[in-house]
C-alpha cells in the first residue's frame, strides 16, 4: 500500500509522485543528470564521482568496518529524493554494496549496528561471511523505525570493539543519519573513534555537528545524497580502502583449509556461531577445528581462515586497474565491437573500449584484456 505524502514533501515532489512498495526497482524523476543512464552527460559524471585511485599510496588489505544504521521514525517517513522511504533505500543499496565489498576485500570484516528508541544495539558482531550479513540485514522491518537516533551511544559501542581487534587494520565506520538534527548531542568523543576512518551519510540534509565530526578523524568523508543513483555512487568510494600510512607492515598469518566431506555429520562451528552438525566442513590446518564457511576467523586458535582465490582478489584494491581516457574514434569496442558516442583508452596496451565495457572492467573484472593478452 502506498504511503501519502505529506504537505511540504508534495510541494517539492516531481510530476508524478513516486509511490511504490519496499524494495522494489523505481524510476527517479528528481534528478535530470541520472535520467538516462547511458547519456553521455550521465556517463561522464559516473566517471566524474570515481577519481583515479594511485596504486603508490598505501593501502591495507584487511580492513574492519563498523555500518551504523538510523532506524528513527524519520526512517519510515516517505521521501523525495529517496524514495519510497530513507529505509528500504538504504537497506536495498546497502545490501548490493556488501556484496561489492566482501567481493573486492574478502579478507575484511563487517559489524552492523543501529539505534532507535534512544538505544543501540549489535546487530552483527565482526564477520566476513556475506550470508550471514544478508541474513541479519533482512531482519530488520520498517515498523522498527521508532523514536530517535541515538549516535552517542553506537560510537561508544564502537569504542568498545576497536580495544578487541588486531593492530594490523586502520577501523572505519560508516554512519547512514536520517534525521535533521542530533536529540541526544554527541558530547566528547571517544577516543578510540577519533583514531577511525570515519564516513558519515546525511540522508536527509546536511548537519553542521556531523560535518564537524568528520572534521576530526583523517581520513574521512561526509555528503548528502541527491537520489539513490548518487548515494550508490559515493559509497562506491568506500570500496577502495583508505590510506594507511601510520600503520607499519606486519605478518599476518593465513590458514588455507580444504572442504571435507563425510557420511557421519560433525559437530562445527556454524557462521552464526552456534555450533551445529554438518556433512560438509573445514578444517583449521592449525589446531583442526571444524567450521561451516569461509573466511572466518578459527574460534579456538585465531588463524584467519581463507581461500586462496579470495585472498588474491584482495590485491585488486592495492594495485588498481588505472581510470581510461575518454577519446573520440568511430572505432568498435575492442571488447564488445559496438559504437557508442563516449569511447575510451587504456593508456597500458592502447585498446580503446565503450563506456559500458569501461564500467564491467572497473567494477567487476578490475583488469583489463588489452594489458592481459600483452603480458
Amino acid at each position: 500500500m502506498s504511503v501519502p505524502l505529506p504537505a511540504w514533501a508534495s510541494k517539492q515532489a516531481p510530476s508524478g509522485a513516486v509511490e511504490d512498495e519496499e524494495d522494489v526497482k523505481i524510476d527517479y524523476s528528481e534528478n535530470a543528470a541520472f535520467q538516462n543512464y547511458s547519456s553521455p552527460s550521465s556517463i561522464r559524471l559516473r566517471r566524474s564521482l570515481h577519481p583515479p585511485s594511485l596504486p603508490s599510496i598505501r593501502r591495507s588489505m584487511i580492513r574492519t568496518v563498523f555500518i551504523l544504521l538510523d532506524l528513527s521514525s524519520c526512517m519510515s517517513s516517505p521521501s523525495t529524493h529517496l524514495p519510497p522511504t530513507l529505509f528500504s533505500t538504504v537497506k536495498l543499496t546497502l545490501i548490493n554494496w556488501l556484496r561489492d565489498f566482501l567481493n573486492l576485500n574478502p579478507c575484511s570484516s563487517i559489524s552492523l549496528i543501529y539505534s532507535n528508541n534512544s538505544s543501540s544495539t549489535l546487530l552483527s558482531d565482526l564477520t566476513s561471511s556475506l550470508p550471514l550479513l544478508l541474513s541479519k540485514l533482512s531482519t530488520l522491518k520498517q515498523s522498527q523505525c521508532e523514536g530517535s537516533c541515538n549516535l552517542k551511544a553506537m560510537l561508544n559501542m564502537v569504542d568498545g570493539i576497536i580495544p578487541t581487534m588486531s593492530g594490523y587494520s586502520l577501523p572505519e565506520v560508516v554512519v547512514f543519519y536520517g534525521g535533521i538534527h542530533i536529540q541526544q548531542g554527541l558530547g566528547k568523543i571517544p577516543p578510540n573513534i577519533l583514531k577511525t576512518s570515519l564516513n558519515i551519510i546525511s540522508l536527509e540534509s546536511e548537519i553542521y555537528a556531523l560535518r564537524n565530526l568528520t572534521t576530526l578523524t583523517t581520513p574521512s568523508n561526509y555528503f548528502v545524497p541527491m537520489s539513490r543513483t548518487h548515494l550508490t555512487s559515493q559509497l562506491k568510494n568506500l570500496l577502495l580502502p583508505p590510506t594507511c600510512s601510520t600503520l607499519k607492515p606486519q605478518m599476518v598469518d593465513y590458514g588455507f583449509p580444504t572442504l571435507k566431506n563425510t557420511p557421519c555429520p560433525q559437530l562445527v562451528h556454524s557462521d552464526s556461531g552456534e555450533a551445529k552438525f554438518s556433512n560438509s566442513f573445514y578444517e583449521c590446518p592449525k589446531c583442526s577445528t571444524l567450521v561451516e564457511s569461509i573466511p572466518c576467523t578459527c574460534r579456538t586458535c585465531g588463524l584467519v581462515l581463507i581461500n586462496v582465490t579470495d585472498l588474491s582478489k584482495g590485491f585488486r584494491s592495492i594495485h588498481p586497474i588505472k581510470q581510461f581516457k575518454e577519446i573520440k574514434t568511430t572505432e568498435p569496442c575492442k571488447a564488445c565491437g559496438e559504437v557508442e558516442e563516449v569511447m575510451v583508452e587504456c593508456e597500458g596496451c592502447g585498446f580503446w573500449f565503450c563506456w559500458m565495457c569501461d564500467e564491467v572492467m572497473h567494477d567487476y573484472l578490475h583488469n583489463c584484456p588489452g594489458c592481459l593478452l600483452d603480458e
